[in-house]
């Protein structure tokens, strides 16, 4: 196996099987030639889930078990960094684009609110309270969600000279 590594000069090694024992001994080997053990069941899991490769590279081709670093992946997929940000950018897309679209029936283009990122906190943090949330957004969150809409690939608004966010769609 480690022979193989170093034939094909490969970052990472990996060995398979159907289960490992959680053995003090075997988990000394693999940390001490920086090998990665993964179950099966791990396999299903990471495939089930579509983890990406740097997912892969990041979180489960550590030296050791993969079993028990998956948990954090899965953890991070469903409340981490990533899915707080894509929450705060659905709900600036939303409730801006609501908030402009009222102040423009009722008064005309230029009497639209900007969105700027401390609006957008004060209407994310409103939204995040009324589904229950006890946490608010944070600055940082905000100001990275304001990225996402605005990529050429997702082109649901457009930010503005002023640094505002101007949703163009929802």
């Amino acid at each position: 196996m480690l022979e193989n590594r170093d034939t094909y000069r490969a970052d990472f090694c990996t060995i398979v099987g159907p289960a490992f024992a959680e053995e003090t001994e075997l988990l000394s080997e693999l940390q001490l030639h920086k090998v990665t053990a993964l179950t099966v069941p791990d396999l299903q899991t990471l495939l089930h889930i579509g983890a990406n490769a740097y997912e892969l590279q990041q979180r489960i081709l550590v030296p050791g078990y993969a079993s028990d670093v998956l948990g954090d992946l899965l953890w991070e997929r469903n409340h981490g960094e990533a899915k707080r940000v894509a929450t705060v950018a659905a709900l600036i897309q939303s409730e801006a684009w609501k908030a402009q679209v009222t102040a423009a029936k009722q008064g005309g283009r230029a009497n639209a609110p900007d969105a700027t990122v401390d609006a957008a906190m004060l209407l994310v943090d409103e939204a995040l309270q009324n589904a229950g949330s006890t946490q608010a957004c944070t600055r940082d969150e905000v100001e990275e969600a304001f990225a996402y809409p605005a990529s050429p690939n997702v082109a649901a608004a457009v930010k503005a000279q002023t640094g505002a966010l101007v949703v163009v769609s929802v």
